[in-house]
């Protein structure tokens, strides 16, 4: 996508030369009436707006970037503590089964003793 948006901005970039390039008559530019510019190629005009624009662009996108900045930052820190978590589960899940083992070794140990025949031995007969 990104490789999208920056064909689409060199495109539009080379019709605006091309434009400029076919204007090259030179031109009155006027501020707010009372700043005149007298003679300055139309091409100059058109290119120094085209590049205030961008500019004002960049400027305007800068709070957007930064809000997701913070939140890339932000689900970066929770994807580590999940990640931290499922460690500490997993670890306790290993325990539990060692346990569980254990106990069951310790059932089955007891089990058989108590299924053992006692030999019964004649005293004093």
């Amino acid at each position: 996508m990104r490789y999208v948006v920056w064909a689409l901005r060199i495109i539009l970039f080379l019709l605006v030369l091309l434009f400029a390039l076919k204007n090259t008559d030179p031109v009155t530019v006027r501020f707010f009436g009372d700043y005149t510019f007298a003679g300055v190629p139309l091409i100059v005009v058109l290119l120094l707006a085209f590049f205030v624009g961008a500019l004002f662009a960049w400027l305007v996108s800068i709070p957007t970037r930064l809000r997701k900045t913070r939140e890339v930052s932000r689900l970066r820190g929770e994807v580590d503590k999940l990640n931290r978590d499922v460690a500490d589960t997993r670890h306790s899940l290993e325990m539990l089964k060692a346990e569980e083992l254990r106990l069951r070794s310790s059932v089955a140990s007891t089990s058989t003793a108590l299924h053992t025949p006692v030999r019964e031995t004649a005293v004093g007969l």
